[in-house]
């Protein structure tokens, strides 16, 4: 049995229910597109931006920035209850979403603010707790979204074990300035290694992602009966 806490689903109460009112009138100057068979345009880069609906947890993801754009630019006072994710970068060799929360198979919701189109890209649970016995080193972060992601044969994949043998796959790294290798609470182990053919993860529905303290980002856990064919 996982170790990590989770927190039960709640019924909102007043406070959120205005909550979400004010965070929608917030974006009101923003055009939204719902459900439509339009999958984002991949893009050269494996960095993405992405803004924080707190009330809702719907996270919108663009790669139309540059990092340095990226980090000086700041949400109007109207867009208060949003923030910023810190930039990513993949881990993967590439990735594509299935759909946004929501929608149907190969439909997709997108918005436009800030100069900019933004796809809805997940749904938070939470925003991070921390599994029993990691001193803070480590946030499990549960989230819903539809994401496939490949490693190509050759590449490099890291894979994170818990205590109780759960494996968590190296999904992203912040580009802030971080420790390139994050500390491990006692029986947690990272496993570093090229792979000997092409491994391909659905991360679809629900997900744990797990924050290091250095900000890298472990997603799944893999199932028990797939295999990573890593090279020994």
């Amino acid at each position: 049995m996982s170790a990590v806490r989770k927190t039960a689903t709640r019924p909102l109460g007043l406070a959120s229910l205005m909550a979400i009112v004010l965070s929608t009138a917030a974006c009101s100057g923003a055009a939204f597109e719902e459900c439509v068979e339009r999958p984002m345009a991949p893009g050269t880069a494996r960095q993405g931006f992405e803004l924080i609906d707190v009330p809702t947890g719907q996270v919108w993801l663009t790669r139309d920035w540059e990092l340095e754009e990226f980090q000086s630019f700041s949400l109007p006072v109207s867009w208060s209850l949003w923030r910023k994710n810190d930039p990513r970068t993949g881990a993967a060799s590439r990735g594509a979403f299935l759909r946004s929360p929501g929608c149907a198979l190969g439909e997709f919701t997108y918005m436009r603010a800030h100069g900019r189109e933004f796809l809805h890209v997940v749904n938070l649970q939470n925003f991070g707790e921390e599994p029993d016995g990691t001193d803070g080193l480590i946030r499990d972060v549960s989230l819903n979204k539809h994401h496939s992601i490949t490693y190509d044969e050759g590449g490099p994949i890291e894979v994170l074990t818990n205590p109780e043998g759960e494996r968590f796959v190296l999904v992203a790294r912040t580009l802030e300035d971080a420790p390139e290798i994050p500390t491990l609470p006692d029986g947690w182990t990272v496993t570093r290694a090229q792979l000997a053919a092409p491994f391909t993860f659905d991360l679809d529905g629900e997900v744990s992602v797990l924050r290091m303290d250095n900000e890298d980002s472990f997603q799944g856990p893999v199932p028990d009966d797939v295999s990573i064919p890593l090279i020994e």
